[in-house]
């Protein structure tokens, strides 16, 4: 029985009146805005087309070979994810249903080091004085940065406070690259490049300035938050998945949300809220026919392992959902106003109308349901005025162009080092140097970043020979090292990360086998080459992006809507609580000041 949820007291704001919502897609947006919504008293219907949660960010099972030649199925991320600490919104999230932070990611100051130990790291100032002064790490960390001349560091230096002089903003119309100008082409190539299109997905020449700027204050002037420097890396130890998805679907299960997973939405239906019952527009559950149509997942996702197609039978809400009506009609509107709407979901299993519809999807899907939307039962010049809303969203949607990125999984065909030992990277994450013929940006070593290593095995650092446990001091690790009972198992896996990827599957794996030989060292077997052709919007000077109001009860969240951040995790949680916050008459800021 689906259960009416109690307003929790990490609401937004509790509502005048709970409102049944729906919410298309169950990715990290739509997860997130049906978490802020159960929190606020509204009744939630969570819809997802795939057979899994967490849309592009989730957990797939690829088949791997082990050391005695035998294969086994081993969980894979989609894409190698990197957070920062600046992203509040995400981590006090998973707090809120249950998720550790500190157990699931593995922090580590900023660092941008090569294999040959060049490039810069911030340091891991954690307590004292000097942790309480913004920017101070960053200063710290261009003074003592490998391999870079004095000319590299004044350079840095004496961007960086002009664009703090700046205030952190540029003409929108610049690209990184214009930002940049004046910079030494160390600078360019090793710091300003890897950052640009690890938080943008964009090329430098082509990405927004403005944007850029607006990433940097967050992550190196923000405050620390549970101990946290707004600058950390925060690594996933765990499947995306087990991060989020499994906690938040949950708790909202606990709270009485329907989720229907495996069951796609075919069409909207906009109802004219005013009318009586008598109205064809105000009552009824209509079914649709189940064409197998897919509204949240995206058929141009190049991975290996492809999402559950189709509308399977989800867990239903059953008949005790029609009593969940507010407990009275809206008023009419003035004479020349918008029309209150209600909304009809189609879908293999009725349901009755709802107050307000939020499409979590990406961009592509929700413009192709919004060019579908029925608006047969309104007045002739209420479907007009909505359809003409519908159109402009769409073409904003429509507008937007994406940049591929390909996670290539290869496993080091020499397990032994010249010294007896395995072979570990010198940091769970390395910065590869870009080229032309060398296209990863970033590699990371599963075994240190998804086992959890005793003293013994954890790897040395080559400057100090401590082990990693010793260097990187980490409570969540520690937990995570006391909690564990099975030995660690070498997987010898390594994620080579291609932002901005354009080429194809064979290619890619034959250029990043050349990369690891002669920027690592090693020969590797390329197991998976995962792209996904539209991981992310391009994030170019000037860019205008699909708004969060769509219509009267219709409204969008994802990493695509307009906001201050690129297409990132971060972004999709800030949009889905600004949703929540206008669902509950709230003004909700996509960032904090």
């Amino acid at each position: 029985m689906h259960t009416a949820p109690t307003p929790d007291s990490h609401s937004l704001a509790a509502p005048i009146t709970p409102q049944r919502l729906a919410i298309v897609g169950g990715g990290w947006s739509g997860l997130a805005a049906a978490v802020r919504a159960t929190q606020a008293g509204h009744h939630v219907t969570v819809f997802e087309a795939a057979h899994h949660w967490g849309g592009r960010a989730r957990t797939v099972t690829l088949p791997w070979p082990d050391a005695d030649g035998h294969t086994r199925p081993l969980a894979l991320d989609n894409g190698q994810h990197i957070l920062i600490g600046a992203y509040s919104a995400t981590f006090d999230l998973m707090r809120e249903v249950g998720a550790d932070p500190g157990a699931a990611f593995l922090r580590l100051p900023l660092t941008l080091r090569f294999a040959d130990g060049t490039g810069l790291a911030l340091p891991d100032w954690r307590h004292g004085p000097l942790a309480r002064l913004p920017g101070l790490d960053a200063a710290w960390g261009i003074a003592t940065a490998r391999g870079w001349r004095w000319a590299d560091r004044l350079s840095l230096l004496r961007a960086s406070r002009r664009w703090q002089a700046m205030g952190f903003t540029c003409p929108p119309d610049w690209s990184v690259a214009r930002l940049c100008q004046g910079l030494t082409p160390r600078l360019m190539a090793e710091f300003i490049e890897p950052l640009c299109v690890s938080a943008l997905n964009t090329l430098a020449p082509d990405a927004s300035g403005q944007v850029f700027l607006r990433v940097l204050h967050d992550s190196l002037m923000g405050p620390r938050q549970h101990g946290v420097a707004p600058s950390n890396l925060m690594l996933p130890r765990q499947p995306l998945g087990e991060l989020w998805c499994e906690q938040a679907t949950r708790w909202l299960s606990e709270r009485g949300a329907d989720l229907r997973l495996g069951q796609a939405v075919q069409a909207l239906e906009a109802l004219d809220a005013t009318a009586g019952p008598g109205n064809p527009g105000s009552a009824g559950t209509g079914t649709g026919t189940e064409s197998g149509s897919r509204a949240d997942a995206d058929a141009d996702a190049d991975a290996e392992a492809e999402a559950g197609a189709g509308a399977g039978a989800g867990a239903g809400a059953g008949a005790g959902a029609a009593s969940m009506r507010p407990s009275h009609a809206p008023a009419a509107p003035h004479p020349g106003a918008e029309p209150a709407l209600r909304w009809r979901v189609h879908t293999s299993a009725p349901c009755p109308p709802f107050d307000q519809v939020l499409l979590a999807t990406n961009a592509a899907p929700a413009a192709r349901l919004l060019r579908d939307t029925r608006t047969s039962t309104l007045a002739r010049a209420a479907a007009t005025a909505l359809q003409t809303r519908l159109q402009r969203w769409c073409e904003t949607a429509e507008a937007l162009r994406y940049e591929a990125i390909s996670t290539v999984y290869a496993r080091v065909a020499d397990e032994l080092t010249s010294h007896g030992g395995p072979y570990h990277l010198a940091h769970p994450m390395l910065a590869l140097r870009n080229t032309a013929q060398h296209p990863a940006q970033f590699v990371f070593e599963r075994d240190q970043l998804h086992a959890a290593p005793t003293a013994d095995h954890a790897p040395p650092d080559p400057a100090t020979q401590r082990h990693a446990t010793d260097v990187e001091p980490n409570a969540g690790l520690a937990r995570t090292l006391a909690a564990a009972a099975a030995p660690w198992t070498r997987t010898q896996a390594l994620a080579f990360v291609v932002s901005a990827s354009r080429l194809d599957r064979v290619t890619l794996a034959q250029a990043v086998a050349a990369q690891a030989q002669a920027e690592l060292g090693l020969r590797v077997a390329v197991q998976h080459v995962l792209t996904d052709k539209r991981a992310t919007f391009c994030c170019t000077p000037g860019l205008v992006r699909p708004a969060l109001h769509i219509a009267p009860g219709l409204l969008a969240c994802g990493d695509h809507v307009a906001g201050p951040y690129p297409a990132t995790l971060e972004g999709a949680v800030r949009t889905a609580q600004a949703a929540v916050g206008a669902l509950n008459g709230l003004p909700a800021p996509l960032a904090r000041s």
